[in-house]
């Protein structure tokens, strides 16, 4: 909403005499950089199979399944797009950047991708009350969606040789992560049981703070005659980790009492420790 024309109406608050005579309308400014629209659609195919058989006259449970995901996005932001580049003539070093318009328009970019995601879990029944389980995934976990943001943010000036931008990246990959996982688990009474399990991840594709070269529109450099290649500044996918832990776990009720404790721990372990004496923007922990 906005205030429109102050002088045709009372505004609770408004200062009138501050405003010299104004007789135009207050609008409200929309931040072109606020605006984004991401569209995902996903197309997924899965399978599943499901067995229960014994081993040593102990039960079996055993379920697999694969299940693979297409994705195809598309991200409009506002923005300005680079057309042409100049030379400044007062100073050699110093480059112009024109534009398409002098207002943000409507700027567009899609990427898509397909991943693979099997998994396997089974339990066996040592005996009724104490059980080992064995577990194998692969996982994702989607980038946040205002890091899709199309729009690259390039200066009107640039200098010869270190042309730069910054804005969103469209083209980010999505976390994946390979999980392995045994556990045992004692059901020693009614309501009560100890467990632990030992697990092990290893995560691709961190999204990180990075920079990457790239052309923006087409546009030539007038020192090279060649496509203008910009250091962009962005969200990418990056390093790798692994993470390894044990999870602790231990429930225990008193009697038919309703009362009782629970009390659980989890220790993590990384080929990628944070090191608190490194201070650069790059480090990854």
């Amino acid at each position: 909403t906005s205030l429109g024309n102050p002088q045709t109406q009372v505004i609770p608050g408004f200062n009138y005499g501050s405003v010299n005579g104004f007789t135009g309308t207050f609008d409200e400014a929309v931040d072109p950089g606020s605006v984004l629209n991401v569209r995902e659609r996903t197309w997924s195919l899965f399978m599943r199979v499901n067995f229960k058989s014994e081993i040593a006259g102990m039960p079996f449970n055993f379920n697999a399944g694969i299940r693979n995901e297409t994705t195809n996005l598309r991200a409009i932001g506002r923005g300005r797009l680079p057309v042409s580049i100049a030379t400044s003539t007062a100073d050699p070093t110093l480059l112009t950047v024109s534009y398409n318009t002098n207002t943000p328009e409507p700027v567009a970019s899609g990427s898509s991708y397909s991943y693979f995601l099997p998994s396997a879990d089974a339990r066996l029944e040592i005996t009724p009350d104490f059980l080992v389980r064995v577990s194998a995934s692969r996982t994702l976990t989607r980038p946040a969606l205002n890091l899709l943001n199309p729009v690259l943010n390039v200066g009107s000036g640039q200098r010869v040789g270190a042309l730069s931008a910054t804005g969103g990246n469209p083209n980010l990959r999505p976390y994946l992560a390979d999980n392995f996982d045994l556990a045992a688990e004692w059901y020693y009474q009614r309501n009560s049981y100890l467990s632990v399990n030992a697990f092990l991840k290893n995560v691709t594709n961190f999204i990180v703070g990075g920079v990457t070269t790239q052309e923006i529109n087409g546009v030539v450099d007038p020192t090279t005659g060649r496509p203008a290649i910009f250091s962009v500044t962005q969200q990418i996918n990056g390093p790798d980790a692994t993470v390894r832990g044990i999870e602790l776990a231990w429930q225990h009720v008193f009697g038919d009492s309703g009362f009782g404790f629970q009390a659980n721990a989890t220790f993590v372990d990384t080929n990628r420790p944070y090191d608190e004496q490194n201070i650069s923007q790059t480090g990854f922990a």
